[in-house]
């Protein structure tokens, strides 16, 4: 695209254009960040793993355990469900999560997907 002396001058680079929209919303990019930093670690070491054992068995040869992704998804509908490990009822508008094999849903805390952030944990995950 050819722009003329006057057009430049009003030109917005679209990396500046995404940088103040980063620097304005960095507290949300950060949190955003950290929490799926968290469920990312503590799915590897398979808190969130679903209870039924065929359906380990089945993840562990999938290509998603080599890839290093979950067995346990977020769910987006906005229906009540109960959690299999504590019978809790998760009401639609609340976080849940089901098993990709066999579509039984979880609650958070039974996954170890509470938006507990331990400060070590966190301090350990960024630095190399």
């Amino acid at each position: 695209m050819d722009f003329n002396r006057g057009e430049f001058a009003t030109h917005e680079c679209l990396k500046d254009k995404y940088l103040q929209r980063l620097k304005r919303h960095h507290g949300e990019v950060v949190e955003y960040l950290a929490e799926h930093l968290m469920r990312l670690r503590r799915s590897k070491e398979q808190l969130g793993l679903c209870l039924r054992p065929e359906c380990v068995d089945r993840y562990k040869r999938s290509s998603q355990y080599k890839a290093g992704q979950g067995m346990v998804t977020m769910s987006t509908h906005n229906q009540a469900v109960k959690c299999l490990r504590c019978k809790t009822v998760v009401q639609g508008h609340e976080e849940s999560y089901f098993c990709i094999y066999c579509t039984d849903c979880y609650c958070p805390p039974c996954l170890g997907y509470v938006k507990y952030f331990d400060m070590a944990e966190l301090d350990n995950m960024i630095r190399p």
